[in-house]
């Protein structure tokens, strides 16, 4: 069984054309072929068939090879042509081929057939391969251009120089430069601020000298800059385009101006949120501050109590009047953000201290089996238990608070005592 070819024979001679069809045939080859010797005829035949080789004589009555080349070519046929005449001179050879056939054999030199035949053969096959290859670049590249075009974040595409040579709609929706204006600039006289452009230039000059970068295949948040010249945060992620040669750059672009905005805005209702517990909290132990003043007060002032007795409620509202002041120089601390005071040792500056005043309205005898500062615990105790650093008076309020708060509860349902133990000190 030889090679199957399917030939399209334009030719007024049956024999002519037998003749050609035994040399295939005598060449390995199994035609299946069509002899035609007209336009009307050719036009059928290639609407009915697919080709694989047009052989056409040069000259024939009504007819010749040129207009059948027309007719082809009408078709959109992609077929090899090739003239096989035995009337053709060398001029009329070079018009067919400057027209488009792919050769010319001389009847005399029929020897010639069937490497052309064959050569011809090889290149349609290639041709149509190449333009398979190109349909499938052109399908690859619209599906690019529509993934570069419908992303929501900037792409830009640099190479090893840092010029931009891709540029994508969100990039002019995001920086305010049009593609055909970007392309070809240099990538960081575009969007990358003054103050940071010798940053990116010496980093770009590092990859390329040692290969090694701290950005690549990271996400990172920094300044970028648009055309009118205002800065504002992007989150950034620059990868390496894996092609051969010189290095390529593609950098995936986020504005994060509204993530920031909504960010602090968060931010603000925590501190709002924060700023009313701790205003419930002060009340409540200024209530518990008040209680004090007013229940020596009224022990003073009424002369339920005199001499040491006296004195020591006075002192009482003495000390309960400075943890009044230490809750409004807190509250200020807090408006004006500021930070913890160290000491020298590096921890927190605390002081034991209100271990008597405690205990909202207890005197130094009374109440003490309620608000008691345990110190018998162990070292080994005190190390596992869970810490916290704190300024100075800044858990005043906590501290005179909680066992008020506790009074109220004390047991379990179960009825099991329920204990509190505070440690106030430094190390």
């Amino acid at each position: 069984m030889g090679r199957p070819l399917r030939v399209l024979i334009v030719e007024d001679s049956e024999n002519d054309a037998r003749l050609v069809v035994r040399r295939l045939e005598q060449s390995g080859f199994s035609p299946f072929w069509k002899r035609v010797d007209g336009a009307e005829s050719l036009r059928a035949a290639l609407s009915t068939h697919a080709w694989d080789i047009v052989l056409s004589d040069h000259s024939m009555p009504g007819f010749g090879s040129l207009q059948a080349l027309s007719v082809l070519q009408e078709a959109g046929a992609d077929v090899p042509f090739v003239v096989v005449s035995g009337a053709i001179r060398e001029e009329d050879a070079v018009v067919v081929i400057r027209a488009g056939a792919a050769d010319y054999i001389a009847k005399e030199n029929f020897s010639r057939l069937i490497p052309v035949v064959e050569r011809e053969l090889r290149a349609a096959h290639l041709r149509r391969e190449h333009q398979q290859l190109e349909g499938i670049q052109r399908e690859n590249q619209a599906r690019r251009n529509a993934i570069l075009e419908s992303a929501l974040d900037s792409i830009v595409t640099i190479d090893h120089e840092g010029k931009v040579f891709e540029w994508n709609r969100a990039a002019e929706k995001t920086f305010g430069y049009r593609r055909a204006d970007a392309l070809g600039k240099v990538l960081a006289d575009l969007i990358i601020p003054p103050k940071l452009r010798d940053r990116h230039k010496q980093g770009l000059a590092r990859y390329l000298a040692t290969g090694e970068s701290s950005l690549l295949g990271r996400r990172m948040e920094l300044m970028a800059m648009r055309a009118d010249g205002t800065e504002f945060p992007v989150e950034l992620t620059v990868t390496r385009v894996p092609v051969e040669g010189e290095p390529i750059f593609t950098s995936f672009i986020r504005d994060v101006t509204e993530r920031r905005t909504l960010e602090e805005q968060l931010r603000q209702l925590q501190k709002m949120e924060s700023i009313g517990q701790l205003a419930a909290g002060v009340a409540h132990d200024f209530n518990n501050i008040l209680s004090v003043i007013q229940g020596h007060a009224y022990l003073v002032l009424g002369g339920m109590v005199q001499g040491k007795e006296a004195e020591e409620s006075i002192k009482q509202i003495g000390a309960a009047a400075k943890r009044a002041a230490g809750l409004t120089r807190q509250l200020l601390t807090f408006s004006r953000k500021q930070q913890m005071q160290y000491g020298q040792d590096g921890r927190p500056s605390a002081r034991s201290r209100h271990r008597h005043g405690i205990c909202p309205g207890a005197g130094p005898a009374r109440d003490q089996r309620r608000c008691r500062h345990d110190r018998a615990d162990s070292p080994e105790s005190r190390r596992q238990r869970p810490r916290c650093h704190a300024q100075g008076r800044a858990t005043d309020h906590q501290h005179v608070g909680l066992p008020t708060r506790g009074r109220g509860g004390e047991t379990e349902s179960g009825g099991a005592p329920r204990c509190v133990r505070l440690s106030c000190g430094q190390r």
